[in-house]
């Protein structure tokens, strides 16, 4: 299983190789994944949608984890979309002519 932190990474490196389209691209992906699996935790159902039985603790410690990795995201999309519009805010002012 690969940890969150390595999704993101591999979901933002593009934005740093001038791929900004493919990092958003990966971005949303990976929003979708974390929200289908919060669907899933919330329907009582392991994070791949499998049925399991889950304790009452085990399932409020993923949920938690898995709004955690959640927020993370948002707030690693919402950075990239302050990026992207510097960027395009820069090619878009006065020239230098």
């Amino acid at each position: 299983m690969v940890p969150f932190s390595m999704r993101l990474l591999h979901a933002e490196l593009p934005q740093y190789l001038a791929k900004p389209q493919e990092a958003l691209d990966r971005l949303y992906h990976l929003k979708t994944v974390c929200l289908a699996i919060l669907e899933n935790l919330e329907k009582g159902l392991a994070e791949n949608g499998s049925i399991i039985t889950l304790t009452q603790d085990n399932r409020q410690g993923r949920h938690a984890s898995t709004q955690r990795d959640v927020n993370g995201l948002a707030a690693s999309l919402s950075g990239f979309l302050r990026h992207l519009n510097a960027a395009l805010f820069e090619s878009c002012g006065p020239s230098n002519t």
